[in-house]
């Protein structure tokens, strides 16, 4: 059950970018996830956790946005890395869980 809600962001980003890492004795769920394409070329996003693709190569075309649909779960030290090959913006909710 989430004890506290968060929300993280990134803005204009190529390069791998950590987006958050779950803190000590905090388990996080990602609720929702965006990466909207806000440079001037199409994208193909990268999206990991820790160094496990769970999204590689996946297009996004200018001024579009991928969503992530599913929820997952990361454990004390899991971090989010995102990177693309032309400028996104990111957006993360998570929920926290006090294991």
């Amino acid at each position: 059950m989430a004890t506290a809600l968060n929300s993280y962001e990134a803005a204009g980003i190529t390069a791998e970018t950590a987006i958050f890492t779950a803190p000590t004795a905090t388990e996080q769920v990602i609720l929702h996830l965006s990466v909207a394409n806000v440079g001037a070329g199409d994208a193909l996003i990268n999206i990991k956790r820790n160094n496990v693709h769970f999204a590689k190569g996946v297009p996004v075309a200018v001024g579009g946005t991928f969503i992530g649909e599913s929820k997952i779960a990361f454990k004390t030290g899991d971090t989010l890395k995102v990177s693309s090959d032309v400028a996104v913006d990111v957006l993360v909710s998570t929920g926290d869980v006090t294991p």
